[in-house]
């Protein structure tokens, strides 16, 4: 789970950030990963607060996203050929 202070700004940019270095690093290491932001409902129910200092979350820290992360079954599919006339290269 990424959070966030919720006084500080720019923080969906920089939580952003972050889970796509962890997407990426995953999959240099032949982890899958999966972003989601849904678990935030979680987050903030009675429920949440619970699970919220269960984590050792600070107080004024919300989420922000969750990356899920797990090991691949087989082999990933060949990437499909790409097509060139739906980029628009400026030069």
């Amino acid at each position: 789970m990424i959070s966030a202070d919720q006084n500080a700004q720019f923080t969906s940019i920089d939580c952003g950030a972050a889970a796509q270095n962890i997407t990426l690093a995953a999959e240099a290491l032949g982890i899958g990963s999966c972003l989601m932001t849904s678990p935030g409902f979680l987050f903030a129910s009675e429920k949440g607060n619970a699970f919220r200092k269960e984590l050792g979350i600070p107080d004024g820290y919300n989420h922000v996203c969750t990356v899920a992360l797990g090991y691949k079954a087989g082999e990933s599919p060949a990437a499909p050929p790409r097509n060139r006339d739906v980029v628009n290269y400026v030069k």
